[in-house]
């Protein structure tokens, strides 16, 4: 039993390792078509790139040939994403008067896309509503900004150092409303876009049952800018705090940053692209957030986005010992990885389209 279980752990260390050891030779030589991207797509999901591109050629042998310059390739990306949706990104990311109206039922996006769920559940739009929580128009509408970063909250930014360089950067969107202070140095602190999940006012603020509580939650806000984008309508049991979060900024009078809450006819176009692409796990916010960069910015930049729990460090001071890195599912935390999304498959799209020229997929420290 003991040398069946030693057997086990080494098996698992050493696919780790050795999936480390090809993402480090990738981001160092910068040559991924000579591992072959076949190795990215799980056999469930056939012999095609999720990202079905017509610039995208892929051999029998599996390795995938990009046949269009950077410029086709992101000019049929942006294509594809916006005949799909049928919009702008940026005027329909969240809910405005131009895009909904009294009476309409919004699809809450997480319990109509579980795939046990027995019926479809819909918020009906009240007219109190529309006067009072939604914007004539998006606070992004017509935006355009040369260079992006989508920051991720994976762990691989501890002691990272890209804070300043994350910083520098024209436009920056961040997920969950991370803590800032503390993890400047690595995560930076620069805000225009920050996402926030209903259950973040349950994990961290108690509900918002009490004034203390609220008083706390308007002070973490302070540390924001920009947009403030929540997606109420995501589950019913978590809408009535969502607008309760919204509203408890509204009455102490916060202004910056401005909330908006999540379209989720547009949340849903997105993962219907990409379900028809093999991807049928809901997306991560962060993913969903890396498109709105690509079509709004000239550069798009990603940090902190690594599904693994180990790591090759940048730096190997000693290479006869065990130099593997455990990575923290959170750099700013202690919780647990989140069964609900499938890093892996959006981290083989994000490859994807780093080796395309879509984006910089960054995965090593700032200052090496």
């Amino acid at each position: 039993m003991m040398k069946r279980r030693l057997r086990s752990h080494f098996v698992i260390f050493l696919t780790v390792f050795c999936l480390s050891v090809l993402y480090t030779l990738f981001f160092l030589t910068g040559k991924p078509v000579i591992f072959g991207l076949n190795i990215l797509n799980r056999e469930r999901t056939g012999a095609h790139s999720p990202l079905s591109l017509d610039a995208v050629d892929q051999r029998q042998d599996g390795v995938i040939e990009i046949t269009g310059t950077t410029k086709d390739i992101d000019s049929k990306l942006r294509e594809k994403l916006l005949n799909h949706t049928n919009s702008t990104f940026q005027d329909e990311f969240v809910l405005t008067r131009r895009n909904v109206r009294v009476g309409e039922k919004l699809p809450f996006t997480y319990s109509n896309t579980r795939p046990n769920s027995k019926k479809e559940v819909f918020y009906k739009l009240s007219k109190r509503f529309i006067k009072d929580d939604v914007p004539p128009n998006s606070p992004l509408s017509g935006k355009r900004y040369k260079r992006c970063s989508v920051v991720g909250n994976g762990g691989i930014l501890s002691y990272s150092s890209c804070g300043k360089e994350i910083d520098q950067s024209d436009y920056v969107i961040r997920s969950n409303l991370p803590p800032l202070r503390p993890h400047a140095a690595d995560a930076g602190w620069k805000t225009n876009l920050t996402t926030m999940n209903p259950s973040v006012a349950d994990h961290r603020f108690n509900n918002l049952k009490t004034k203390a509580d609220a008083n706390e939650f308007v002070k973490v806000i302070g540390d924001y800018y920009g947009v403030l984008w929540m997606p109420c309508v995501g589950s019913p049991a978590r809408i009535k705090l969502c607008f309760k979060a919204k509203h408890t900024l509204d009455r102490y009078g916060v202004r910056n940053p401005k909330t908006s809450i999540a379209n989720p006819f547009h949340y849903l176009a997105i993962i219907d692209f990409w379900k028809s692409r093999n991807m049928t796990i809901f997306p991560t916010t962060g993913f969903y957030m890396t498109h709105l960069a690509l079509t709004m910015c000239e550069e798009t930049h990603l940090y902190g986005f690594w599904p693994f729990p180990y790591r090759v460090p940048d730096r190997v001071t000693d290479p006869w010992t065990n130099t593997m890195r455990n990575v923290k599912y959170h750099y700013f935390d202690k919780i647990g990885s989140n069964k609900a999304h499938s890093m892996n498959d959006e981290f083989a799209v994000l490859l994807q389209m780093h080796v395309m020229g879509l984006l910089k997929l960054h995965v090593r420290d700032c200052d090496v």
